[in-house]
């Protein structure tokens, strides 16, 4: 059996565990990022990238290559029973707007940072168990053709989403629950007179047996004519045997359901994916415990509203890694580990308690147009313990001024020098 030894090993290689581990290869870290999947997939799932997470980006020295590959959302338009609502330009006072970016190409641009940075992945294998030491964690894998590993590590991050390995192994437990709705996503191309570079937001009010129906639509990049629309699945369309998950409807099927719901004249076509989904509200009770944390999904599930669940995901990756980078160096002071959870569950707990509003909301017709609230800029640690502490380092650059970290005197070396920005996530 192989024995590895590296200073964190990080669980799922999304685009979380993916920022997590290029961050922490940056500061000279070794680390060990797997995943169970063979290969990836290339389905458009999460889209919105925040102008903070675009923040980010510009540090790691990616935001070109995300923005060639996406789309920017200039404004949002509403229309209520096919009469023009409400609509709202993004401002253009930001550094950055709003971008769409399907999840595929994140990763496939984090990966390849990641890999600049000497790091890689390692397709197919499972974390099976693990088990925190006197001075780390040690964790089983296995891995393609019944091998085995074992892995000695000082540190675990699980980013291993909804279903999270490393969440069960720690006895974290989600509390919350789940929206009685189903619902579909469909990828696909659009013939209609609409401007290109907007989200657009259809509302349908009830009339006899039908209920009130709202559906989404956001620019893909690859092609002018793609979208991906959502919305709530009617039940007669919700395709589940005993036992098993809902199958998604077929094209014809979401023709016929999603076109009344779209302008008069437009014509859906060649459907590149389609998923359905249930959605949660759900955040762990605490981001981490001992040696092992949690980020992105296994830590918090949210509703899709704004589109901040991977960018949250992101800014908790950006969070952690400098903070464990310094632990691991032996620079951070006792409570400097223990201010993740407390500063990224605070803002987890806001997305949740949002999101589902606005879920909420927009279902019932009565969601307001999103705002600054939705760039991200406006995240703050105030309050947090970490945040009060005396004699601490107060970090000036980034979106989040006035942060303040108790550090140990002696931390004014070099990575210090050269994060200051990097540490205002």
């Amino acid at each position: 059996m192989k024995t590895t030894s590296v200073d964190v090993l990080i669980v799922g290689a999304g685009p979380v565990g993916l920022f997590l581990a290029t961050a922490l290869s940056r500061d000279g870290l070794q680390v060990l990022l797997v995943d169970k999947m063979h290969e990836r997939t290339f389905f458009t799932k999460a889209l919105g990238i925040t102008a903070r997470t675009l923040e980010l980006f510009d540090d790691f020295g990616i935001v070109q290559d995300a923005i060639d590959a996406g789309t920017w959302l200039y404004g949002v338009t509403t229309f209520n029973d096919g009469a023009p609502g409400p609509s709202m330009d993004i401002p253009d006072i930001l550094p950055f707007g709003s971008l769409s970016l399907a999840q595929y190409e994140a990763e496939r641009i984090l990966e390849a940072c990641l890999h600049r940075h000497g790091g890689t992945v390692d397709y197919g294998w499972t974390l099976t168990s693990f088990d925190e030491t006197a001075d780390g964690v040690h964790a089983e894998l296995s891995g393609p053709d019944g091998a085995t590993r074992s892995v000695e590590s000082r540190f675990i991050v699980g980013c291993d989403g909804g279903r999270s390995a490393v969440r069960s192994g720690l006895e974290l437990s989600l509390e919350g629950g789940q929206f009685p709705q189903t619902f579909v996503l469909a990828d696909l191309e659009i013939d209609w007179n609409l401007p290109r570079g907007r989200f657009y937001r259809f509302n349908l009010s009830a009339g006899g047996e039908r209920p009130a129906t709202t559906l989404v639509a956001v620019p893909v990049a690859g092609s002018v004519r793609r979208y991906r629309l959502s919305t709530v699945l009617p039940d007669a369309l919700l395709h589940t045997g005993e036992g098993e998950r809902p199958t998604p409807p077929s094209f014809d099927e979401i023709c016929a359901f999603m076109t009344p719901l779209l302008p008069e004249g437009t014509r859906l076509d060649t459907m590149h994916w389609s998923s359905v989904y249930r959605v949660n509200h759900l955040i762990v009770s605490s981001y981490a415990k001992g040696r092992g944390f949690l980020a992105g999904d296994a830590a918090h599930m949210h509703p899709p509203v704004g589109g901040q669940g991977l960018n949250t995901g992101l800014q908790d990756a950006y969070n952690l890694a400098w903070k464990l980078a310094l632990a691991q160096r032996g620079r951070a002071s006792a409570g400097l580990l223990e201010s993740y959870s407390s500063e990224r569950r605070a803002v987890g707990l806001d997305l949740v308690e949002n999101t589902s509003r606005a879920l909420n909301e927009t279902l019932a017709q009565r969601s307001p147009l999103p705002g600054m609230r939705e760039t991200q800029l406006l995240v703050t640690y105030r309050g947090t313990r970490s945040s009060e502490t005396s004699g601490a380092i107060h970090l000036k650059r980034g979106s989040r001024r006035g942060i303040a970290y108790p550090m140990p005197a002696d931390c004014g070396g070099p990575m210090w020098d050269c994060r200051s920005d990097f540490m205002s996530g």
